[in-house]
C-alpha cells in the first residue's frame, strides 16, 4: 500500500489532485475511466516533476481515500503506472479486479516483472504510440494506440486481432466524430478522447457547500413549478455569486447570445430556456457537494439530454418534463437522501413523481428505457431502435460536453 512517508525524499511535487476521463466502447457506453494527476484543482492538464510520486500520490487519493467502486462504480480504472512505480512493491496498491495498469511500451518492461504482475492478479494495458511490435503480447488484457494511427495503417489491427483475439484494443486521443467512425470500422474496441468527454476534475468540498446546497435546492424547486416565479429565482441567484456568474457567462457565450451582450440576471432567465437553467443549477449543485459526485456530472446531464431528445419524437410527451425527469432521476444518490426526500424538497409535478418514485407512467416508462440503454441491457434485436438511440445518445454528449466547457 502507497503512504505519505514513502513518498518522502523524492522531488517536491505539488498536492495532489485526480481526474478522469471516461471511455466508452463501440456503442458510446461508458465502460472505463483514465485516472489523472493534476498538480492543481483548476489544472487541464497535468504538471508532472516526478512521474513516479505524480502516480503514487493519484493512487494514494484514488483509491485508499475515495475507494474504486465510490470513484467508478463497476467500471474499470487505468492507470499510468511508470516502471519506477511498478518495480516498488510498496507503492503498488492491491490487485484489483477492476484495476488495469497502463503500462508504456518506451519503458521497456522485462517480460519477467510483466509475468510477476500478472501472477499477482493485476490487469496490464500496454500503452504504444505505434502498433506493438513484440510477437507476444498476450501478457496484456488491453493494448492502447493513438487514434491517428488507423490512417495510416488500418489493416495493422485486423491482423493483431486475429493474432489476440482475447485482448481489447483501445483507440486514445480520438478528438472528433469522423476518427471515432474510423477506429471502430477498423476494429477497436474501446474509446478514450475529447470526442467523448474531457477528463472531469475530482474537486474538494466547498466550505460553504451546506448553504449553498439549500439555496440550489430552492431554486430548483421554483423552476419545476408549473410557472416559475423569476422574481424569487432572481432573488435566490443574487445569493450564489457562481452561479450568476455562470448563468450570465452561458447566456452571452456565442450559441446562445444572437443581438446584444445580457447585462444582468433577469435578462439571462428570460434569454437562456428553462432545460439550460436546470441544467447549471442542478450542475452546482453536484459540484459544490466535492467528491466523486462532480466526476459522474457528464452522466448525469447525458441522461437528461437523452430523455429529452428521446421524448422529441413522441407527442404525447413535454420535452421540458422529460428533461426533468432524467436529470433528477440521479440527484438522490448524489445528494445522499432518499428519492421520497429529494422530492418533498422539490415539490415537482405529479408525473415526474410517479415516474422518479416508482418508474411508472409515460415518463416512468421514457426512464426505464434510458437506464436499460445505459445498462446495456436492450435486445439486440432492435437493431433499428438501438441505431436510433446511438445517435440521440451521441448528440446528447455533445451538448453535455459544449455546457460542461462553461462550469
Amino acid at each position: 500500500m502507497t503512504t505519505n512517508r514513502q513518498l518522502q525524499g523524492r522531488p517536491v511535487q505539488p498536492p495532489a489532485h485526480i481526474a478522469l476521463q471516461p471511455i466508452c466502447d463501440r456503442d458510446f457506453r461508458h465502460r472505463a475511466d483514465a485516472l489523472l494527476y493534476r498538480h492543481s484543482a483548476t489544472a487541464q492538464q497535468a504538471v508532472i516533476i516526478d512521474p513516479t510520486h505524480a502516480t503514487a500520490s493519484a493512487v494514494l487519493l484514488a483509491i485508499y481515500e475515495i475507494g474504486i467502486t465510490q470513484l467508478v462504480g463497476d467500471r474499470d480504472l487505468l492507470i499510468k503506472a511508470p516502471l519506477a512505480w511498478l518495480t516498488d512493491s510498496d507503492l503498488l496498491p492491491t490487485a484489483d479486479a477492476q484495476l488495469i495498469l497502463e503500462i508504456n511500451a518506451s519503458d521497456q518492461p522485462e517480460p519477467r516483472l510483466l509475468n510477476q504482475l500478472v501472477l499477482a492478479g493485476y490487469r496490464l494495458c500496454l500503452s504504444c504510440e505505434h502498433w506493438p511490435l513484440n510477437d507476444d503480447i498476450s501478457v496484456f488484457d488491453a493494448v492502447k494506440v493513438p487514434a491517428a494511427i488507423v490512417e495510416h495503417e488500418e489493416t495493422r489491427l485486423a491482423a493483431l486481432k486475429k493474432h489476440f483475439p482475447n485482448l481489447t484494443f483501445i483507440a486514445h486521443r480520438v478528438t472528433d466524430l469522423d476518427q471515432f467512425d474510423r477506429c471502430r470500422n477498423a476494429g477497436f474496441d474501446r474509446f478514450q478522447g475529447f470526442f467523448y468527454s474531457a477528463p472531469t476534475t475530482l474537486n474538494k468540498m466547498s466550505q460553504q457547500g451546506n448553504a449553498n446546497r439549500q439555496i440550489l435546492l430552492r431554486i430548483l424547486q421554483e423552476l419545476h413549478q408549473a410557472e416559475p416565479d423569476v422574481q424569487k429565482v432572481t432573488s435566490l441567484l443574487t445569493q450564489l455569486p457562481q452561479a450568476t456568474l455562470l448563468l450570465l457567462k452561458r447566456t452571452n457565450s456565442a450559441g446562445i447570445a444572437r443581438v446584444r451582450q445580457i447585462r444582468n440576471v433577469s435578462e439571462a432567465l428570460m434569454r437562456l430556456g428553462l432545460a439550460d437553467i436546470k441544467t447549471l443549477m442542478a450542475s452546482l449543485l453536484i459540484t459544490d457537494m466535492g467528491g466523486c459526485s462532480g466526476l459522474l456530472l457528464p452522466d448525469i446531464l447525458t441522461r437528461a439530454a437523452f430523455c429529452r431528445a428521446v421524448s422529441q419524437s413522441d407527442s404525447t410527451l413535454d420535452v421540458e418534463t422529460a428533461f426533468s425527469v432524467g436529470l433528477l432521476s440521479h440527484l438522490p444518490d448524489m445528494l445522499g437522501i432518499s428519492t421520497n426526500d429529494m422530492l418533498q424538497q422539490l415539490s415537482v409535478s405529479d408525473e415526474i413523481n410517479l415516474a422518479l418514485r416508482h418508474r411508472q407512467g409515460a415518463y416512468g416508462k421514457l426512464l426505464r428505457l434510458a437506464e436499460a440503454y445505459e445498462a446495456a441491457e436492450l435486445s439486440p434485436q432492435n437493431r433499428g431502435m438501438i441505431a436510433r438511440l446511438n445517435h440521440l445518445y451521441l448528440h446528447a454528449r455533445a451538448w453535455t460536453q459544449a455546457l460542461l466547457n462553461v462550469l
